[in-house]
């Protein structure tokens, strides 16, 4: 594409700089906001954000002969650089990496999951596997991972380079898809790249949902009685907990109004696996159960253990980590909440340069039967070991989070693995061990 025909394309352009002539016959091959990217063939986009970091960012991208400069109007940029002012910028660079790859997202049907974080992450998980089933290959544009064209993508949604983005839509079109679920990045992440996709169906995960009535629910799921055409059917869903259930009601109604036949939704409900981090089973045949969940804030921690009290005959162990940036009512609220635990694994999440040993102790001082044990693989191996059959071990705080920092270095790190690792190390491999 030459640079006429993108400048063109964008919104709200107020005016072209004076090295502009001539300058329009350049061929483009991409757009970037990274400085260090910026070159020949790529245009570069200069974002507020970025220009309130460094100021020099625009004189540092123009020595790398940029084919041009997109900057917010009232933004100097050197006389020698082909340069267009607009009123938005971020704008500017969804729309002009969206043209580069003929907008793809026109071609797709994108179906936007609202409401609630937690409930919106796991209706739009749901209804991803969903379509996986039924309209191969689906894709995924959620707060945590993304996936499409049958690749995960490096960064979640509201973290993709718009450019990549636009890219691996592409891919996703040239590869057969026909839908992606987005999860609403709601108002306060920026979502470059993702406003410029055309919403084809919203769903409100706390508000649409379909007839029925939980005949059942234990710790391995909940059996559903829906609305058929004949009367009720029962269908076992392998959720657990009320905002799952909700969540997984969403997805079907969503399901049905894409023209999906609700049989064929209820079919799969049985094969549904639970959205990552979202009380997420982990089994390798130990006779009690082990759940990895997110639990973004104490209220959230404080209904799944009220939920999961019910559903066993044993113990509820939790493993809990204290933060360093917890302020005092923050540290009184998970403390509260840690409360409805049997019995509490102590730890840390992420102490960076803190006392982490201090802050361990600090959260079990609240709970009577707490053990501190500030590194976090430690504290998993100790649940695991204390769980006896019939217990379930709830391993809260980071959920899908890969890394832990400690400060003097940053590791890989994922809950499910240390669990399985501990499994493993407690004589449980099972089948589920990778």
């Amino acid at each position: 594409m030459i640079l006429d025909q993108l400048i063109r394309s964008l919104p709200e352009v107020e005016s072209t700089g004076p090295a502009w002539r001539g300058a329009g016959r350049r061929e483009v091959t991409g757009v970037t906001s990274d400085g260090h990217r910026a070159g020949p063939g790529v245009v570069f986009v200069a974002l507020p954000e970025q220009l309130r970091a460094d100021p020099h960012l625009v004189e540092a991208a123009v020595a790398r002969r940029p084919a041009a400069v997109i900057a917010p109007v009232g933004v100097p940029v050197p006389s020698r650089a082909a340069s267009v002012a607009v009123r938005d910028s971020a704008r500017a660079l969804a729309v002009a990496a969206a043209t580069l790859h003929g907008y793809p997202g026109r071609d797709l049907r994108v179906i936007e999951v609202d409401g609630a974080s937690r409930g919106r992450g796991a209706a739009a998980d749901y209804l991803f596997q969903f379509l996986g089933h039924l309209m191969p290959p689906a894709g995924l544009l959620a707060a945590d991972r993304c996936l499409l064209a049958g690749r995960v993508l490096a960064q979640p949604a509201a973290g993709l380079d718009p450019f990549e983005l636009q890219r691996s839509l592409a891919a996703h079109r040239g590869a057969g898809g026909t839908h992606v679920v987005l999860e609403s990045p709601g108002a306060a992440v920026p979502s470059l790249g993702i406003e410029v996709l055309p919403r084809g169906l919203r769903v409100d995960a706390d508000a649409d949902a379909m007839p029925h009535r939980v005949v059942q629910s234990t710790r391995r799921g909940t059996v559903l009685a829906l609305a058929g055409a004949s009367g009720e059917v029962r269908v076992a869903a392998p959720v657990v907990g009320r905002r799952q259930v909700e969540a997984l009601l969403a997805a079907l109604a969503a399901g049905c109004r894409l023209g999906i036949p609700p049989e064929r939704l209820r079919a799969l409900i049985p094969r549904l696996q639970s959205p990552p981090g979202c009380l997420e089973p982990v089994a390798a045949g130990q006779p009690f159960e082990v759940r990895v969940d997110a639990t973004p804030d104490p209220e959230a921690l404080a209904e799944v253990l009220a939920e999961l009290r019910p559903l066993t005959p044993g113990r509820r162990i939790l493993v809990l980590g204290a933060r360093a940036d917890w302020s005092g009512d923050v540290w009184a609220a998970w403390s509260g909440a840690a409360r409805g635990a049997d019995l509490l694994v102590a730890t840390v999440d992420d102490p960076g340069h803190a006392d982490a040993p201090g802050l361990a102790a600090r959260l079990a001082g609240g709970h009577p039967t707490a053990r501190p044990e500030a590194d976090r693989g430690a504290a998993i191996r100790r649940a695991v070991g204390l769980a006896r059959p019939g217990d379930i071990v709830l391993v809260a705080g980071k959920g899908r989070a890969s890394r832990l920092d400690l400060g003097h270095i940053v590791l890989p790190w994922d809950d499910r693995r240390a669990v399985r690792h501990a499994l493993a190390g407690a004589g449980y491999p099972g089948e589920d061990w990778t």
